[in-house]
C-alpha cells in the first residue's frame, strides 16, 4: 500500500482529483479538502486491485454538524 501525507504538503497545494490542501478547521493540521466525502483527508492510502486502483483515507477528519443545520439541510431536500 502507497500511502500520501497531505499534512506535509503546503496550504493552497492542488492535489489529485482537482482537491486543495488546506487547514482542517477541527484539528488544525494541513489535509486535502474533499467535497465528494465531506472531510478533510490528512493521510490516504491507495492500492492496485484487480478492479483497479483503490484509494480510501487513513487519516481524516468529517466536520460536525449541528442538529440546526442538518435539519434545515433536509428542508432543503423534501
Amino acid at each position: 500500500m502507497l500511502t500520501e501525507d497531505f499534512t506535509k504538503l503546503p496550504v493552497g497545494a492542488v492535489v489529485s482529483q482537482a482537491r486543495t490542501i488546506v487547514r482542517c478547521p477541527i484539528c488544525l493540521r494541513r489535509g486535502a479538502l474533499d467535497i465528494r466525502q465531506r472531510r478533510y483527508v490528512h493521510v490516504e492510502g491507495s492500492e492496485i486491485e484487480a478492479e483497479g486502483m483503490l484509494v480510501e483515507p487513513i487519516d481524516s477528519c468529517a466536520p460536525v454538524v449541528s442538529h440546526s443545520a442538518s435539519a434545515a439541510a433536509l428542508r432543503r431536500v423534501g
